[in-house]
């Protein structure tokens, strides 16, 4: 089996966007104007709340405080828990979230209000075209019931599998160079290395030595990451028009249809 799993120049280049540039000038414009009567709409229906707002530098502006979040949210946690002394709120790439200390977390964890599923899907941004696939994050329980149930009690079939594999993994990926060194690129290596032994457990040996699916899988997993990053950092209003036009968004459906038809004619019965 070939390896030829490698970051595209795209991919690259797209992984060193700021989050929330828009690279249109057209969208540019949509942005100020769709910007301007978020905030309108903002103010008007806005609900009171006691819990202190806080964001670094004590600004006021979602759009600043969201950056902030994407790019230092461990400050912006630190500091927000520091001045305020307990429960605070911060615009997140995910929208305005309330921040609680570790103190609360016995009290939290079993309200049958916060949902895990809801939660992830929009850190995920299951509800965007190219993104599909995290929507299975939506039907209720079925995560926790896949690793908690599912694989748990099957880990004693795919241990021993899993461990043959691994070598057969190791021996593919690196190759046979008995006492030479060889110049390894890591990132690429990992990628493809954890695809490998991800899709043996979930999917099986065909697809998990199948080059061209694995290729496919650890593309998507990467530009999913850039993706969601860019519209994250997005105002919520806008995320739908830019991730229609946005490049990074557009290889991401790219691999979503690739993978699909990869897939699909496997998983039919029969």
């Amino acid at each position: 089996m070939k390896t030829n799993f490698t970051l595209d120049d795209s991919v690259r280049h797209y992984a060193h966007v700021a989050p929330g540039t828009l690279s249109y000038p057209i969208l540019s414009v949509i942005e100020a104007v769709t910007v301007g009567l978020y905030h309108v709409l903002q103010r008007s229906f806005a609900k009171k709340s006691n819990i202190p707002w806080f964001a670094l530098g004590g600004t006021r502006n979602p759009n600043t405080a969201r950056q902030q979040w994407v790019t230092d949210c461990h400050q912006v946690v630190k500091e927000g828990h520091e001045k305020c002394k307990g429960p605070f709120r911060t615009e997140t790439g995910d929208g305005e979230k309330i921040i609680f200390p570790n103190s609360y977390a016995e009290a939290l964890r079993n309200l049958p209000a916060l949902n895990f599923g809801d939660s992830l899907g929009e850190t995920l941004m299951a509800g965007y075209r190219g993104f599909e696939p995290f929507q299975t994050v939506l039907t209720k329980d079925l995560i926790q019931d896949v690793i908690k149930i599912k694989l748990t009690r099957s880990l004693d079939l795919v241990t021993g599998d899993l461990g043959l594999e691994a070598g057969e993994a190791l021996q593919e990926i690196l190759g046979d160079t008995g006492d030479e060194w060889k110049l390894l690129t890591v990132k690429p290596m990992v990628y493809k290395y954890v695809t490998w032994l991800s899709n043996r457990v979930f999917l099986g040996m065909e697809l998990a030595r199948n080059d061209e699916w694995l290729d496919v899988a650890a593309m998507y997993a990467i530009r999913t990451i850039i993706a969601a990053r860019i519209l994250r950092g997005c105002n919520p209003l806008l995320r739908p028009i830019v991730n229609i036009f946005h490049p990074a968004c557009r290889l991401l459906r790219q691999s979503n249809a690739t993978g699909r038809k990869i897939i699909t004619p496997l998983s039919k019965p029969g």
